[in-house]
């Protein structure tokens, strides 16, 4: 699943800037292009475990959100993204990962439904300090919902 994570770490290049680098347009342009390139290649793919199988559908989900085109083809492929998350959804724990696919799709959808269970997710890691990843993912679930009550969690 190496190219899993280089679609992951691609999209999430593009959807979370390094402002403290410069960026050229050529360079964003060769990263969307990779993106797509990975995306057409993965989304014919499966996971053999819900964890992989959630891996893959958050990096093409991801990869989605990336996408500077929208047109009918990019559309139906969120849609078989967002209906393979609801199918893996219920067999993942509680974790980053199903915190990760809840807000995004979550983000596509606004489905209260989905933001209620990824602030549950939060909820369990209290009493913790949070990795950066988590903190990342907590701010863009609040980002996401406007919601206040995301300064408690």
């Amino acid at each position: 699943m190496d190219k899993c994570k280089e679609l992951y770490d691609a999209a999430h290049r593009l959807l979370y800037p390094d402002f403290s680098q410069a960026y050229f347009d050529d360079d964003l342009t060769a990263l969307q292009r990779r993106v797509s390139e990975l995306s057409d290649e993965l989304i014919v793919r499966r996971g053999s475990t819900p964890e992989t199988e959630g891996a893959l559908c958050l990096a093409l989900l991801m990869g989605c959100c990336a996408s500077v085109c929208d047109d009918g083809a990019e559309t139906c492929r969120k849609q078989a993204v967002l209906d393979r998350i609801e199918r893996v959804l219920p067999k993942l724990p509680a974790s980053l990962l199903k915190c990760r696919l809840l807000t995004f799709a979550y983000g596509e959808v606004f489905d209260e439904r989905l933001a209620a269970e990824a602030l549950s997710v939060f909820r369990s890691w209290e009493g913790r300090p949070l990795s950066a990843e988590e903190t990342e993912i907590r701010e863009t679930l609040c980002e996401l919902m406007q919601y206040p009550v995301c300064e408690k969690i």
